[in-house]
């Protein structure tokens, strides 16, 4: 090679090194970008529940499982999350309203459109087993076994009923009758103001229903909107209306101890019953807030919540009870208790409230 041609070749080298050296780290990136490499270890995700809904919580050891508007199902193994999205095969985007482990693994959740959906995972899938939009009904609870059979119940007297662990359902609108159909009409003074006799035609067949529950005697309980209580001697086939406690809805029942049913309702009318309804006693609140849901402890501490958040603690059976916790904004509609806490949901998703062993107020944590 001469002097000229080298220096030509520096000379190109020199003029085009900005291009080589491009070059060559587009090729390096590129190696590196398709190299194979093991993924970094991630924490695992978890749904956060403070943004949500939540109508229905259930508890079976340590999973517990939420549910709530949109078709959201939640479950999580710790009352402090993560929260998990459940599975719900061809979901339907509809309100769920209340759930219910009815075994060991499997649950039932009910909600709008009468819908019933099962999982038998524990709550992680779910599986839909019965949907009636055409009713155009919503199913607001679900309660059971009670010698083998599962109720869904919801507006308008819709009643359901299961013998197979909630796999099939069967029903429609409840079959009502009054105990005090066969009693004689009182007189009517036809010289009386003419609209003093007057009564709006009230059939209990077409109220809300809000809760079936078992009573001492082995008979049911359904309690309802508009004071509606009502027993069934034959697993649920029929009932009869008893007299209203007062005019009111109540919002569902518990069984405080063996041979106690305990009732609860708007603006604080909370009764309990010791002789399977025969006679009531209204139950002492520190004021009259309404109660929508409500459980028992394991140390036999009753547990109510309510309108404003409220928690409302007995230690007597339900007779009398301390205000534990309360705030100025939504409302509990569920709850869950532990030893030394309790879940609540409802409008702002699930919320962590501790609970001291002795009279005092709760503090509040997230539950997400």
């Amino acid at each position: 090679m001469t002097d000229s041609t080298q220096a030509g070749s520096y000379g190109w080298v020199r003029r085009r090194w900005p291009v080589l050296v491009f070059w060559i780290a587009m090729i390096a990136g590129t190696t590196y970008a398709f190299a194979p490499r093991h993924a970094p270890a991630f924490p695992p995700s978890g749904v956060h529940v403070n943004d949500l809904l939540v109508t229905g919580l259930a508890r079976q050891g340590t999973r517990i499982v939420a549910v709530g508007e949109l078709g959201r199902i939640l479950w999580t193994d710790s009352a402090r999350g993560p929260w998990h999205e459940a599975q719900v095969r061809n979901p339907r985007g509809l309100t769920f309203t209340q759930v219910r482990f009815v075994a060991p693994d499997t649950l039932v959740a009910v909600g709008h459109g009468a819908l019933i959906v099962r999982s038998t995972d524990g709550g992680e899938t779910w599986q839909e087993v019965s949907y009636e939009p055409q009713l155009g009904d919503a199913l607001l609870g679900v309660s059971g076994p009670f010698a083998g059979r599962l109720f869904a119940y919801g507006s308008f007297g819709l009643l359901e009923t299961s013998t197979d662990g909630g796999k099939t359902w069967v029903g429609g609108k409840v079959d009502m009758a009054s105990a005090a159909a066969e009693q004689p009409a009182a007189p009517v003074d036809p010289n009386a103001d003419p609209f003093a006799n007057y009564q709006i035609e009230d059939d209990p067949s077409t109220h809300h229903i809000y809760g079936v529950e078992p009573l001492a005697d082995g008979s049911l309980l359904l309690v309802g909107e508009r004071g509606l209580l009502a027993t069934s001697h034959d697993a649920g086939t029929t009932w009869t209306t008893l007299p209203p406690l007062y005019a009111g809805s109540f919002f569902g029942m518990l069984n405080p101890t063996p041979g106690t049913t305990l009732i609860y309702g708007l603006g604080g009318h909370v009764y309990v019953t010791a002789d399977s309804g025969a006679t009531w006693t209204q139950s002492t609140l520190p004021q009259p807030v309404s109660i929508f849901g409500g459980t028992v402890a394991r140390d036999g501490r009753v547990v109510l919540v309510g309108a404003q958040e409220t928690v409302l603690v007995s230690r007597d059976g339900g007779h009398t009870f301390e205000q534990a916790a309360q705030s100025d904004r939504g409302a509990f509609d569920t709850v869950l208790v532990g030893s030394h806490c309790l879940l609540a949901g409802g409008v702002y998703g699930v919320r962590m409230e501790k609970l001291a062993a002795t009279q005092g107020a709760a503090s509040t944590e997230s539950g997400s």
